[in-house]
């Protein structure tokens, strides 16, 4: 008896499970389709994330952008915006992140938009791998030497080219975060502690000033006091 039962629902199962099969090989290949044929652009976050038409996040792999506050972040933003919206991006070196966000090379016809942002010193290079490893770094060397966008004067500086009269430099730790100023007479002020205004860093005309705005004296300055002139 039950040898005819699992005879008569065999042929079902094996029904449903080449159904269920061909349905996953089937969205598969259309994924695969939609992404090869590109993906349409309708806007951008900011200099580094696209938004599709249909709202998935794109993210430019290997590079980071200024925030739109920060020195370079709005033409930043405004070179991605005529790059890419309203236009078909093809994506490779695909992977995911913890934002939920697609992390790509982006291409618009022959050309790498992570290539174009970081020569024009709009996009930091991060390094690491990528199938366009080599072109990326070169896009970087070439940005640093002609000091575009993050690389020049207006965003990098050893002096206060605004405000002359505020010396105090506030640095941003890359790795940790930690906030620490420095003045004139602490170690290294002159020619190793740069103002990357790119990444949030600043100057400022007062110690009380810069520890209002989150930073602390560097052990550089250790027993040194800040002397307005």
């Amino acid at each position: 008896m039950r040898k005819k039962l699992l005879f008569k629902i065999l042929p079902t199962v094996v029904l449903v499970f080449s159904l269920l099969l061909n349905f996953f090989l089937l969205s598969k290949n259309l994924g695969k389709k939609y992404i090869d044929s590109g993906v349409y652009i309708r806007d951008v976050i900011d200099g580094d994330t696209l938004v599709t038409e249909t709202g998935s996040r794109i993210r430019l792999l290997r590079g980071d952008a200024p925030e739109i506050q920060f020195c370079m972040g709005k033409e930043a933003k405004d070179r991605l915006y005529e790059l890419t919206v309203g236009k078909r991006v093809i994506l490779k070196d695909q992977s995911g992140d913890n934002f939920g966000r697609i992390l790509a090379l982006a291409y618009v016809g022959d050309d790498l938009i992570n290539e174009i942002l970081i020569r024009e010193g709009l996009l930091r290079y991060e390094g690491g791998s990528s199938s366009e490893k080599e072109r990326l770094q070169t896009a970087a060397d070439i940005a640093r030497k002609n000091k575009s966008g993050i690389y020049s004067s207006k965003c990098r500086q050893t002096e206060n080219l605004d405000n002359p009269k505020c010396v105090i430099k506030g640095n941003i730790d890359k790795s940790s975060g930690k906030k620490t100023y420095h003045f004139p007479g602490c170690s290294g002020y002159e020619n190793k502690v740069v103002v990357e205004k790119d990444i949030g860093e600043s100057w400022f005309c007062s110690e009380k000033e810069a520890k209002a705005a989150g930073f602390e004296k560097s052990q550089n300055c250790y027993n040194k006091t800040f002397k307005q002139n």
